[in-house]
């Protein structure tokens, strides 16, 4: 319950026409889309968030002592493809989440952790938690199928490692293709 005030309060705080506030906005900090049905909000459920935070190697992130709390777009491009991340990793109706999570179907990853956890969480982290990997292979089973694919990230248009550290107000783009980039 703290964490959902404390983002109220951070949202009614930062109500002004400052650049800052829209952008901080933009990047999803705060409450879910009401206007979106409740499937694309909340599609997930606690023991859910739980197995995937399980199969991830993560932790249950403790919401009421944040440490960090940063936002990153994330692009998923299969073929040219773009794909829907959905709400994953987190369950609003307990405040159940995984240190790195999505609200919406925005694809912004909300990247938190706790005093008690001060590695900052990755892409590859969030790859565990919505598809149950982050290898290539395992991404290219997962999306195309296939045993063997060509899987590229680029982070604010420079190439990436899945697992690198990331910065608030990133933008990765991950391409999964059966051909080589061109």
């Amino acid at each position: 319950m703290a964490f959902l005030i404390s983002c109220l309060v951070v949202a009614l705080a930062s109500g002004d026409s400052s650049s800052e506030s829209t952008s901080h906005a933009a990047m999803g900090h705060g409450m879910p889309d009401m206007t979106a049905t409740t499937e694309e909000i909340d599609p997930t459920t606690k023991e859910q968030v739980l197995e995937q935070i399980e199969r991830s190697g993560l932790y249950v992130l403790d919401v009421d002592n944040i440490e960090v709390h940063i936002h990153v777009q994330l692009h998923v491009r299969v073929n040219g493809t773009a794909q829907v991340i959905p709400q994953t990793g987190v369950d609003f109706d307990t405040l159940t989440a995984a240190p790195i999570h999505t609200h919406d179907l925005t694809g912004i990853l909300h990247i938190e952790n706790d005093t008690a956890n001060p590695e900052v969480p990755t892409v590859a982290d969030f790859l565990e938690v919505w598809v149950g990997t982050s290898s290539e292979d395992g991404l290219c089973s997962v999306f195309l199928g296939k045993n063997t694919c060509y899987v590229a990230a680029y982070r604010n248009g420079q190439f990436f490692a899945l697992d690198d550290p990331l910065r608030d107000a990133d933008t990765v783009v991950l391409h999964i293709n059966d051909n080589a980039l061109v």
